[in-house]
């Protein structure tokens, strides 16, 4: 999988992070006496967000849609507000500001409309803005799969996922697991996935 953009202006800028490249590589940076602005509302954002917290001072979450709608666990967002993390619900950003380095973050304020094909209210944007001060921007939003590989062995796939028949299996010397073959679910899940498609191997070797 790859992390997803914004596609706004100033995440070219130094500082800029990627929420699973800080987690899956452990390589945060100084968070000592800075604003760490964490965008999302799934659980690596409760993660990237709570781990910010221990390593510096001040860490903001923002993310555009209610709490209520919020993906991740109840008990990691009321964990995150504990460890005096502020949250900053219904909220967009939409620019990154600094010369060669984050600065700051200008956002904007949002409200629920209709229903969106994730059975959720979508966010609207209101027109109404801030900003605020920030040393380090994480992009902890969704991710997609980067399905290269599977193009290049010519592997069937629809709707950006590699399509499977039986568990694991794509083909009779291919097997794909985790989240590329069903979507965005938890690292438990991805985890038996591939143990199932490691043991798939092992009966074929033996």
């Amino acid at each position: 999988n790859c992390s997803s953009k914004m596609g706004i202006s100033g995440e070219e800028l130094k500082g800029v992070f990627g929420g699973n490249e800080l987690l899956e590589y452990n390589q945060h940076p100084d968070y000592k006496g800075k604003t760490v602005a964490i965008i999302g509302g799934g659980n690596v954002a409760m993660d990237c967000a709570r781990s910010a917290r221990r390593l510096g001072k001040k860490v903001i979450v923002v993310y555009r849609r209610s709490e209520k709608e919020a993906p991740a666990a109840k008990e990691e967002l009321e964990a995150a507000k504990n460890e005096g993390i502020e949250f900053y619900f219904l909220t967009n950003p939409t620019k990154i500001v600094g010369k060669d380095h984050v600065e700051k973050i200008i956002v904007e304020k949002m409200t629920l409309g209709e229903k969106d094909a994730s059975g959720r209210q979508r966010p609207v944007p209101t027109g109404v803005y801030q900003e605020f001060e920030a040393d380090n921007f994480i992009l902890a939003i969704g991710q997609k799969p980067d399905l290269e590989l599977a193009q290049k062995m010519m592997l069937p796939s629809e709707k950006g996922w590699i399509s499977f028949d039986e568990i694991n299996f794509v083909e009779d010397k291919v097997l794909a697991a985790g989240d590329i073959v069903y979507g965005a679910k938890t690292v438990v899940a991805a985890m038996v996935s591939g143990k199932k498609a490691a043991h798939a191997i092992l009966d074929k070797i033996n």
